[in-house]
């Protein structure tokens, strides 16, 4: 990973009570990992800065941090919208057979012996998650991320293996 690769645990949703605490919608499956940070980065392109975290806690299905450098509502709420971040170095390994969206981006997906693209983008729903794969051709795909066609995935060569049933490409 780049030294100064980042990856978003959460979105600043809004300012939250009178003292520029922020309301952060989570995007992260890990949102206990909060209480083990010291800082956190908020980015709102271009701008990305450094902040110390005093606390963090739940709080409706929501995050509420306590920021250092943040005091007042007005501060907040310059940062309503911004990403919540942490050095990619930092994020919590997936649990076994589980990957992170920004690893899967990328990556070469092969049928068998067949290359069919690369992942533009991952879009998930109630099912298992959709790849949508940047074809050879110039064309879009959409394949099921699901465990039953997941032959290898080596995710340092960047590379996805998967063994398709019969047909599913002509769908």
């Amino acid at each position: 990973m780049e030294p100064d690769s980042f990856v978003t645990i959460g979105l600043v949703a809004r300012p939250q009570g009178r003292k520029g605490e922020l309301k952060v919608t989570l995007e992260t499956d890990f949102p206990e990992r909060f209480a083990a940070l010291q800082e956190v980065y908020l980015f709102r392109p271009p701008t990305r800065a450094r902040f110390q975290l005093h606390r963090a806690w739940p709080h409706l299905g929501h995050i509420i941090l306590e920021l250092a450098e943040i005091t007042s509502i007005s501060q907040a709420q310059v940062w309503a919208g911004a990403e919540v971040q942490i050095p990619a170095d930092q994020r919590w390994p997936a649990p076994p057979g589980h990957y992170f969206i920004s690893d899967l981006i990328g990556c070469d997906v092969w049928n068998q012996q067949v290359h069919l693209g690369s992942i533009e983008s991952v879009h998930s729903g109630s099912g298992a998650p959709l790849l949508e794969i940047q074809a050879d051709a110039g064309r879009r795909i959409l394949i099921p991320f699901a465990r039953a066609y997941l032959e290898n995935l080596d995710l340092a060569r960047r590379v996805l293996r998967l063994r398709l049933p019969e047909g599913l490409l002509d769908v």
